[in-house]
């Protein structure tokens, strides 16, 4: 069945404030799924759906080795439940309109 969700990429740079690294992670949409790499690691495959909803309500997500969250209007990717980074809200929007 057909959910009318088209396929595509998008790269996304993350930064950590305090420590001013950046990360590149790709994110590769499918119909129902998307999965989030860094470089040859795959760190969550993600439904489509409950990543959809997770941009319309913020709060947290957490899916295999990524947790998504929201304070203060600002959202953080934190990886391995380690390191977390900061995402932008151009890339936010650019995510939300990838996911529609």
């Amino acid at each position: 069945m057909d959910s009318g969700h088209r396929p595509g990429r998008e790269e996304v740079v993350v930064s950590d404030e305090v420590t001013r690294s950046v990360m590149v992670l790709e994110f590769v949409f499918r119909c129902e799924d998307i999965t989030v790499w860094f470089g040859a690691r795959t760190l969550a495959v993600i439904e489509r759906g409950v990543f959809a909803a997770w941009l319309w309500r913020g709060g947290a997500l957490l899916v295999d080795d990524l947790l998504w969250s929201v304070e203060g209007g600002t959202t953080f990717l934190t990886i391995d439940a380690r390191h977390t980074y900061v995402v932008d809200g151009e890339t936010v929007r650019r995510l939300a309109t990838a996911v529609a």
